[in-house]
């Protein structure tokens, strides 16, 4: 029986992406890819404001789901932080 479900990643804003990234490293994580992003027409149609400076982070662990962070400068101050 198939799930009716299914995750590929989690996506994780931050302030910090360096000290994230340090983090997932730590624990077993990989770098898939690490690039400077262009947010197309249609993602910004749900945004409220249009980010400048895109940051993503893909990282991946054979025993976890995958996680992308992603830093740009519009998101909200994360109070956790």
């Amino acid at each position: 029986m198939r799930a009716a479900i299914g995750f590929s990643h989690i996506v994780i804003e931050t302030n910090n992406i360096n000290n994230e990234l340090k983090n997932f490293l730590k624990v077993g994580y990989k770098i898939k890819f690490d690039k400077k992003l262009k947010i197309n027409l249609e993602k910004q149609k749900v945004l409220y404001k249009k980010p400048k400076n895109v940051r993503a982070v893909f990282l991946e662990n054979d025993k976890n789901l995958s996680i992308e962070l992603i830093k740009h400068n519009i998101q909200k101050k994360n109070i956790f932080n």
